[in-house]
C-alpha cells in the first residue's frame, strides 16, 4: 500500500514538472527574423505555405519585402524559398528537416511569414495554404485568390476583386466599398463582411445549409443595390453570413 501511495506521488511530481517545463517553454519563446528577402520589379506575388500564419502589409517603397519569423529554440528551422518569373515572385517556406526526437518536443511553433508590398505596381496576390491563418491589411491590388484548408482569413481595408475558397476556418472582411467582384466559398466557417457603406452597383447572394443569413440587418438571401453589376457571392455548407456597415 505504501509502495503504491509511493509511486502515485512520484508519478503526479514527473507530470508537474513536465507541465512545467512545457509552460516555460511556452513563456520564454524568442521569434526573431531567421530569414529575408528584398525584391524590386513584382507585379504578382503568389504564396504557397504548408503550416504557417501569413500576414500582408504595405510600404512605403517600391520593393517585396519577405520575412521569415521563427522560434530560435526550435530543432527544425524553416526554410525560405523565393523563385522569381519575370515580374512574379513565387514564394515558399520549406520545413526544416527534423531529428528523430522531433515529435517529442515541447517547444512551442512560433513560425511567422510577413509580406510587406508596395502600395503601387502590385496586380494580383495568390496564396495558397494548408493550415495556417492569413491577415492582409491595407492592400490593393487588381484581384485576390486565396486557397486555405485550415485557418482563418481576415482582410482589413483592402481593394480588389477576390476569389476565396476554405474548408475549415472563419473569413472576416473590412471594407470601405464594395467596387469589384467577391466571391467566398466555404465548408465550415463564419462568414463576415463589413462595409463603411452599402454598395451602389452590385447583387448580393448568400447561401448556408446550416446557419443565418443576414444583410444589413434584414433576413435576405440576396438583395440588389443599382443595376447590380458587381457579383458578391457568399456562400458556406457550415455556418452564419453577414453582410453589415461597420
Amino acid at each position: 500500500m505504501r509502495k503504491t501511495i509511493l509511486y502515485s506521488v512520484f508519478f503526479i511530481l514527473i507530470i508537474g514538472a513536465i507541465g512545467g517545463f512545457y509552460m516555460y517553454q511556452v513563456l520564454t519563446v524568442e521569434s526573431k527574423v531567421i530569414d529575408e528577402e528584398i525584391i524590386e520589379n513584382i507585379e504578382h506575388v503568389s504564396i504557397n505555405t504548408t503550416t504557417i500564419d501569413v500576414e500582408m502589409k504595405t510600404s512605403k517603397d517600391s520593393a517585396v519585402h519577405v520575412e521569415l519569423i521563427g522560434n530560435e529554440k526550435q530543432k527544425a528551422t524553416p526554410k525560405l524559398v523565393t523563385l522569381i518569373s519575370e515580374d512574379q515572385l513565387n514564394i515558399e517556406v520549406q520545413e526544416g528537416q527534423k531529428s528523430k526526437w522531433m515529435n517529442a518536443s515541447f517547444t512551442p511553433n512560433a513560425n511567422k511569414l510577413i509580406i510587406t508590398v508596395p502600395e503601387q505596381f502590385i496586380q494580383t496576390i495568390e496564396s495558397k495554404s494548408d493550415t495556417g491563418n492569413l491577415m492582409i491589411e491595407g492592400v490593393k491590388v487588381e484581384k485576390f485568390l486565396i486557397q486555405t484548408d485550415v485557418g482563418n482569413i481576415h482582410f482589413k481595408d483592402t481593394t480588389g476583386a477576390y476569389t476565396i475558397e476554405s474548408t475549415t476556418g472563419s473569413i472576416k472582411m473590412e471594407v470601405d466599398k464594395i467596387l469589384h467582384p467577391l466571391s467566398i466559398a466555404s465548408d465550415s466557417g463564419d462568414i463576415q463582411l463589413q462595409t463603411k457603406q452599402k454598395p451602389t452597383d452590385a447583387i448580393i447572394r448568400a447561401k448556408t445549409h446550416s446557419g443565418k443569413v443576414s444583410i444589413y440587418n434584414e433576413q435576405l438571401d440576396s438583395t440588389v443595390f443599382g443595376e447590380g453589376k458587381n457579383k458578391i457571392e457568399l456562400y458556406t455548407t457550415s455556418g452564419d453570413i453577414s453582410v453589415n456597415t461597420k
